[in-house]
């Protein structure tokens, strides 16, 4: 907003022209942002015809909004800005004195609530000018503006800027959206790409309820090439039967830190039915059983799976039976579940090699079957409640490949491990393992040189 006024009179019969005095003065302030913008100029001359009056005009748009004569008593800021309020309409109605400051010749400034007189500003030739400044940080203009941009205004003008911004903002909205949902698409589609092309579906960790779909669709011509799936750490709750069975070239299935729950949550069948699976991860899930071997349906054995990991879980009971469709089974992690006894029919299970059941808490004894184990290497049985009672002789003896046995955490002490029959023959196989490692400089790990149970010594602290 920019409005310029200017004044001219003659000087007063007896007294010196330009003399004026501040008041309280109320202007115009504009709707732009710039600390100064440039809204009047105030133009003062004498003339030697002696007139008491000034003749004042207003011009603003360069139009002239006010066009009046003022007594030279009634010439102060007051008057000023009285005119500049006319020639500015509603925009000045609403703003103190307070917020105008005009400068003068030199950079002599004057605030338009001063009540001094501004006779110094004047210049040789007896004229004054001053530039009224306006503050757009002042609440009144902010407010001016805010009611501008966000409806205050009623003009069609104003109606019209707010309906080309809403929709200006409305278009920008779609694009983005559009765009966000073309990316998105974008990624997807490359997401596909690159499983079809590497047989690895890797959806970690994306909050997903079901396995993703798109496997399943009838154009997923890519089925038969899936190798891996892998849909860990998400809140999956259940797998489809029939949509696994058709994964034919499945390997491995990594399903563990999901919500699987229900015994039929996992189709054991579908699992049994993939000849090329051989690792299937479950582990910190919340299975709280196993099913039947009637129910799992498992009329075909599987001799693919080698690795079945149910960690972590709240299973409670091994169903009778339930390994043994599982011929080729070699390791085997119940660990961290709820056991209190260890199945007896593993004995069919002819090829395990490692079985991990510790942290169960109240497994009390090692089953005797155990003995025909003889592929059996390493048994974990840390964290339960077995005693040197709970280790039956005949699979420290016959268990002719057992060579670490970890009793840690558990009421059996070595002392008393040391005194059982088949003690010796255990002890030589675990002395032979250590020894081989040492002459091939392999370490096999920290419990290679652990004759696996406590000391009594360390009971007693």
């Amino acid at each position: 907003m920019r409005a310029r006024v200017r004044v001219r009179g003659r000087r007063a019969r007896g007294r010196r022209a330009g003399s004026v005095d501040a008041g309280d003065v109320r202007t115009v302030r504009g709707v732009h942002e710039e600390v100064a913008k440039t809204v009047g100029r105030v133009d003062m001359s004498d003339d030697a015809n002696g007139a008491d009056d000034v003749e004042v005009e207003v011009r603003h748009g360069g139009k002239t909004r006010v066009k009046t004569r003022m007594a030279m008593d009634a010439l102060t800021m007051e008057g000023v800005t009285r005119v500049t309020r006319e020639a500015c309409e509603d925009a000045t109605r609403s703003l103190p004195a307070s917020a105008l400051t005009f400068l003068g010749p030199g950079g002599i400034k004057f605030k338009g609530d001063d009540v001094g007189r501004i006779d110094a500003a004047k210049n040789k030739k007896g004229s004054l000018r001053l530039m009224l400044l306006v503050s757009a940080s002042s609440d009144a203009v902010c407010a001016t503006k805010r009611t501008t941009m966000t409806g205050g205004g009623s003009s069609r003008g104003v109606e019209a800027l707010r309906a080309a911004r809403l929709a200006k903002e409305a278009k920008r909205s779609e694009a983005l959206t559009a765009s966000a949902s073309a990316s998105a698409s974008s990624a997807k589609q490359r997401r596909i790409e690159s499983w079809k092309a590497t047989g690895i579906v890797g959806a970690r960790n994306e909050g997903l309820d079901a396995v993703p779909s798109v496997l399943f669709e009838d154009s997923a011509d890519f089925r038969p090439r899936i190798r891996v799936l892998d849909c860990a750490f998400n809140v999956i709750e259940r797998l489809p039967a029939k949509q696994i069975a058709t994964l034919s070239g499945l390997t491995r299935l990594v399903m563990r830190d999901n919500a699987l729950r229900d015994v039929d949550a996992v189709p054991w069948a579908a699992l049994a039915s993939l000849k090329s699976l051989s690792r299937v991860d479950l582990s910190g899930n919340a299975l709280t059983g196993l099913p039947t071997t009637t129910d799992t349906l498992c009329v075909v054995i599987n001799e693919s799976i080698q690795t079945l990991t149910l960690a972590r879980n709240a299973i409670e009971v091994i169903p009778e039976g339930f390994f043994s469709w599982m011929k080729g089974l070699r390791h085997l992690s119940l660990a961290n579940n709820r056991l209190s006894a260890l199945p007896r029919d593993l004995r069919r299970n002819s090829e395990l090699e490692l079985l991990d059941a510790s942290g169960n808490k109240t497994i009390r004894a090692i089953p005797e079957s155990f003995s025909e184990l003889k592929m059996l290497q390493v048994l974990n049985l840390s964290d339960n409640a077995i005693d040197a009672t709970g280790v039956p002789s005949i699979v420290l003896r016959e268990a002719t490949s057992l060579c670490e046995l970890g009793l840690r955490g558990n009421p059996a002490r070595i002392e008393a491990l040391r005194g059982l029959d088949g003690w010796s023959t255990f002890d030589e196989r675990r002395k032979k393992r250590a020894d081989k490692a040492l002459a091939s400089r392999v370490m096999l790990g920290d419990n290679i040189f652990d004759e696996g149970a406590a000391t009594e010594r360390f009971e007693r602290y």
